[in-house]
């Protein structure tokens, strides 16, 4: 099994969380990204620093959301992958 880029990495984060109505705890994420706890944690820090995601609370649990950017790499990413698939590099 090839080893996922970063980049591979940050679209699985963000469309998990897309799925999920754009609201997902962090546990849930995990799960569905496959990584480490710590690596997880990485990722996020980066997501938010860079805009592409919201934390929200709610009592003692932690919600992610995608913000305008975060959807607009989403949609980006889809564009060059289908672009790479139609001249079959995919």
């Amino acid at each position: 099994m090839a080893k996922r880029t970063k980049i591979n990495i940050v679209y699985d984060i963000l469309k998990a969380i897309c799925d999920k109505n754009n609201k997902m705890l962090q546990t849930h994420i995990l799960y569905s990204s496959n990584l480490s706890y710590h690596v997880l944690e990485e990722y996020l820090r980066n997501l938010l620093m860079n805009n592409m995601i919201v934390e929200t609370h709610d009592r003692t649990k932690r919600f992610y959301g995608l913000t305008d950017k975060g959807f607009e790499f989403l949609e980006r990413y889809s564009a060059v992958v289908e672009f790479k698939e139609s001249f079959g590099l995919g």
